[in-house]
């Protein structure tokens, strides 16, 4: 049993260069002969993300991992919001008094 791993379902592929089982981008040279019988599909794990949010007032402040976004109609329109600039700033580390970069 010839293991393949990856995304996709798995094939043999006959070329000049010789016989190649193949998932996805995963070629793994086989013998001559192989059949799909012949191979086991090894699927990948696929790592689900929650993203975090944060209610704030009457909106939801989510962020996936790469980006913020708000349920509130200045994000839906403009993509930037209040809410946003709250949650993010709430995550910066303090600069002391009124900013002043004392600590």
């Amino acid at each position: 049993m010839i293991k393949v791993k990856g995304y996709m379902n798995p094939t043999v592929i006959n070329t000049v260069d010789g016989t190649f089982a193949v998932s996805g981008s995963n070629w793994i040279n086989v013998s001559v002969g192989t059949e799909l019988k012949d191979i086991k599909w090894i699927k990948p794990k696929v790592k689900k993300y929650k993203p975090n949010s944060w209610k704030v007032k009457d909106y939801t402040v989510s962020f996936n991992g790469s980006f913020y976004s708000c349920t509130c109609l200045g994000y839906i329109y403009r993509h930037k919001c209040k809410h946003i600039t709250n949650v993010s700033e709430s995550f910066r580390p303090s600069r002391g008094r009124a900013g002043a970069g004392v600590v």
